[in-house]
């Protein structure tokens, strides 16, 4: 969710954060932009692959799929425009894009990422209702429903995000220490409120996806455990969840890369909010690489 000022973004922490990122050595240099521009290339490719896939494979256009492209579309769109920015900050150890492109980078870097956990925790719910309640399942997502929802998702956050900058309650600059645009919002009251929905909705997303996929298993333990008694009954009646339970494991794959690369890179965006100077740039490199590792690992994981 890191779209709001990192603690006292003064000009001093800024300045010091720049002259950090100058005295880079070269190897240090070399070896974190190779590192940026692999995951860079990585995500593309992956997420762009999967897309091509479904969409030249009529019998993959589930809604569950529909989902899942959703998500890697987002994920592409981030790989697409707000990697390559951070690949060129590092490359040179300086901001070299105007303040526009700069504005334009920490708004889409804050509507993809609250994009991406919302479609997660869309998709953690189309599986609850597929393995739990089949014909609830049948009625909400359909094909025409499931673009409807991916395009809520979406209106949504450009919303929430728009509003701030069209009420003049924002403003954006560049953090040398994590090589990204941030947002910052101007008022106590945007600040509180602002982050009290980001923080709120995490929380609430991840809820759903861990609530929703921990019943989806039990439901799948406890089938599987009805049929075992018998060989063949179990090939017979297993061979109707089979699909749903890959594609469940598939999905809930995708929610252990989200835990391992996001909660730890909360914790740190937490801590760096407190006080900016407090993690040590390595760490703050690390911090970045977490969260743009889970828009590679989307698309081979599926």
């Amino acid at each position: 969710m890191n779209n709001i000022d990192p603690g006292d973004a003064s000009v001093d922490v800024l300045a010091l954060l720049q002259e950090q990122l100058e005295a880079r050595s070269k190897l240090t240099a070399v070896i974190e932009s190779t590192v940026l521009l692999t995951i860079n290339v990585a995500a593309l490719a992956g997420n762009a692959i999967l897309c091509f896939i479904v969409c030249r494979n009529p019998r993959l256009r589930t809604s569950t799929t529909m989902l899942i492209v959703a998500l890697a579309f987002t994920d592409l769109l981030a790989a697409a425009t707000v990697m390559p920015l951070t690949v060129d900050a590092a490359i040179h150890s300086k901001r070299r894009f105007s303040d526009t492109v700069c504005k334009a980078h920490a708004f889409a870097m804050a509507v993809l990422a609250q994009v991406s956990i919302y479609l997660m925790a869309l998709t953690a719910f189309n599986r609850y209702l597929c393995v739990k309640k089949r014909n609830l399942y049948k009625k909400i997502f359909t094909k025409k429903y499931t673009l409807l929802l991916i395009a809520a998702t979406w209106a949504l956050a450009l919303i929430i995000n728009g509003l701030p900058n069209l009420l003049s309650l924002d403003d954006f600059f560049f953090c040398p220490g994590y090589l990204l645009c941030w947002r910052r919002m101007m008022r106590p009251a945007a600040i509180y409120s602002f982050n009290a929905w980001l923080y709120g909705s995490f929380v609430f997303s991840y809820a759903v996806i861990v609530v929703c996929y921990w019943k989806v298993f039990r439901a799948v333990e406890h089938h599987v455990a009805a049929v075992a008694p018998t060989l063949n009954q179990a090939r017979v009646q297993g061979g109707n969840h089979t699909e749903e339970v890959s594609v469940a494991k598939a999905v809930a794959s995708i929610v252990l890369a989200f835990t391992i690369c996001w909660i730890p890179s909360e914790v740190m965006d937490t801590m760096d909010k407190i006080n900016p100077l407090l993690l040590p740039r390595q760490v703050r490199k690390f911090h970045f690489d977490l969260r743009i590792e889970e828009k590679t690992a989307n698309a081979p994981l599926i």
